[in-house]
């Protein structure tokens, strides 16, 4: 027999559970992406490009929130790889006003290398990286502290290369189509 303290309890807990239901799917969203780059199938040569818009941190806006880039070594070798920012935009209408950075993380969540920095309507490509096969990576898109974007949009590619040696942007031609799906 339930008693009625027993009742309430149950009540409580059901209440409880709702509202932290309730805030975990509607609360409020943070800044920042995660996007899954398709880079399994690349062809030697190949790159898979997004376009990004950046929003700064929900708390306080100092600095962009940052965008991050999971993506898969294919699984013939070798995999010479890497993360690029193809242009931060510099149209007046579209401009992020700030230089975007970006640094690839490796499997155990340690940088394999220095990244790059790209000024506003530059561009930048990390150090060619050989990694292993059938693993996932992740390249960070950020700014610095104090520096929030004011809107705008870059574009990044994840590209693999022929070989160790890099290859110019104007060399890696072939695009993959549909190269990118979102997912928070």
């Amino acid at each position: 027999m339930v008693t009625k303290n027993k009742k309430m309890q149950m009540l409580y807990t059901g209440v409880a559970s709702f509202a932290t239901l309730t805030i975990a799917i509607c609360g409020n969203a943070m800044a920042g992406s995660y996007k899954v780059m398709k880079t399994r199938t690349l062809a030697a040569g190949a790159s898979a490009y997004a376009y990004a818009t950046p929003a700064n941190s929900d708390i306080g806006g100092k600095s962009m929130a940052m965008d991050f880039y999971a993506w898969t070594t294919p699984n013939v070798l070798p995999a010479y790889m890497r993360c690029r920012i193809v242009n931060n935009y510099a149209v007046s209408s579209a401009n992020t006003a700030q230089q975007l950075c970006v640094k690839p993380i490796g499997l155990n969540g340690t940088l394999l290398n220095d990244g790059c920095c790209a000024s506003y309507g530059q561009s930048c490509s990390t150090p060619t990286m050989s990694l292993t096969s059938n693993e996932e990576f992740v390249c960070v898109v950020s700014t610095y502290y104090g520096a929030p974007v004011t809107g705008g949009y870059y574009r990044i590619a994840v590209d693999r290369l022929a070989s160790s040696a890099s290859i110019a942007s104007s060399d890696v031609a072939t695009t993959q189509s549909g190269a990118v799906t979102s997912g928070q």
